[in-house]
């Protein structure tokens, strides 16, 4: 495995490994509800952007592609080597 393709499994075992944008928003909610300072307050306005929420939605379908597609490492660096 080269670094690029190391890169992209950290990256993806990282996306995997943190909680949803949705979760994030709901525990920010309950946050907000009990202690709503102006810091838990900023966090919930950016936690229900939908830009957010599509991103992590994103990241999330990339991850569960088929490795060597969606643009991944492992495609562009075998692309290179046919050039």
């Amino acid at each position: 495995m080269d670094e690029a393709e190391a890169s992209g499994q950290v990256w993806r075992d990282e996306v995997r490994a943190r909680p949803t944008a949705e979760q994030d928003r709901d525990a920010l909610a309950r946050l907000v509800e009990v202690d709503a300072d102006s810091f838990e307050i900023e966090l919930y306005e950016r936690a229900v952007d939908p830009q957010v929420l599509s991103i992590d939605r994103a990241q999330r379908s990339h991850v569960g592609s088929t490795p060597g597609m969606c643009g991944d490492f492992e495609s562009v660096s075998s692309a290179k080597e046919v050039e």
